[in-house]
C-alpha cells in the first residue's frame, strides 16, 4: 500500500480563506465605479446608504457598504462616519429594524450639519 494518496490534493492548493488579498481586485474596483461616482464620494456614499437603507434591500445595503473598501474615503471622512457604517452593518448582519432606523436618523443628522 503506498504511503501517499494517488489523488490530487485540491485543498492545498487552493487557500481556503480565498486567493485574494486585502486589496480588491481590479474587477472589483470596476464593479464599484458604477455605484459611487469618485468625485464628491462622502456625499454620495451617505446617499447611496439611505436609498439602500430605505428600500430595505440587504444586498443594495451590502453594495454600498462595499465601497468603503474601494479606498475612495479618506480616514477623516471615515472616521466621521463610522457610526453610520456600524448601524448599517448591524442592520445587514442582524436584519433588525432598530439599526436601520438608528442608521437613517444618524444619517439625518449628518444631512442637517
Amino acid at each position: 500500500m503506498s504511503e501517499w494518496p494517488n489523488e490530487h490534493a485540491w485543498k492545498a492548493c487552493v487557500s481556503l480563506a480565498g486567493t485574494v488579498g486585502s486589496n480588491p481586485i481590479p474587477s472589483a474596483i470596476i464593479f464599484f465605479a458604477h455605484i459611487m461616482p469618485q468625485e464628491n464620494s462622502y456625499e454620495n456614499f451617505l446617499d447611496e446608504l439611505k436609498d439602500a437603507l430605505k428600500s430595505r434591500d440587504p444586498h443594495k445595503v451590502d453594495e454600498v457598504l462595499q465601497t468603503i473598501h474601494s479606498g475612495w474615503l479618506d480616514q477623516d471622512e471615515l472616521d466621521d462616519l463610522e457610526e453610520i457604517i456600524s448601524e448599517a452593518t448591524l442592520y445587514l448582519e442582524l436584519k433588525e429594524e432598530e439599526y436601520r432606523e438608528m442608521a437613517l436618523v444618524l444619517i439625518q443628522e449628518r444631512e442637517e450639519i
